[in-house]
């Protein structure tokens, strides 16, 4: 099994759909540190592990098993996503790998793993910082969206009509 099929499954071993995550956290008795509760999260560490797995294959091609990932090349993966990633982005990506390390720990438990995940730094994103996500959308172009909405039975043409007129964003 290649590493990016390796993480995945790791990261499918962990799902704890079902579980009550304020119920864990209140059980001294029950390790949480490698259960993954929610969809969304669960999505993310996928794409996490997905992308880690296609970067290792790449960069790393002598990596073969998970264990055998080191702060080094967790460090380049980071490093790399610093020109496409913001600090918020890069911030939960190291998060997330944490909980990775967490989730190989567990679905792999007879091999040794030490990717010393606290011996990680935030890398600086070199992301275009002029680039700015909540511009409005123009009002000409609001108008001809509006138009072409009308008549429509959907509730989306009253969405938009309500964020034109209150000058908010569409992302």
């Amino acid at each position: 099994m290649n590493i990016r099929k390796q993480l995945e499954r790791a990261v499918h071993i962990c799902i704890a759909f079902g579980d009550s995550k304020r119920s864990d956290k209140f059980n001294k008795e029950i390790d949480t540190d490698w259960k993954l509760y929610s969809l969304t999260y669960k999505r993310d560490m996928v794409d996490l592990s997905r992308s880690l797995g296609k970067f290792l294959q790449e960069h790393h091609p002598s990596i073969k098993n998970a264990y055998q990932i080191t702060s080094a090349e967790l460090q380049a993966y980071l490093d790399s996503k610093a020109a496409t990633c913001v600090a918020d982005t890069l911030q939960k990506i190291l998060s997330h790998i944490g909980k990775l390390e967490n989730c190989c720990e567990r679905a792999y438990p007879r091999s040794h793993f030490r990717w010393k995940t606290d011996h990680l730094t935030l890398p600086v994103s070199t992301k275009n910082a002029a680039f700015v996500k909540d511009t409005p959308v123009p009002l000409d172009v609001s108008k001809t969206i509006i138009t072409a909405m009308q008549g429509k039975r959907s509730q989306v043409g009253n969405a938009f009509v309500l964020s034109a007129y209150s000058n908010l964003t569409i992302h």
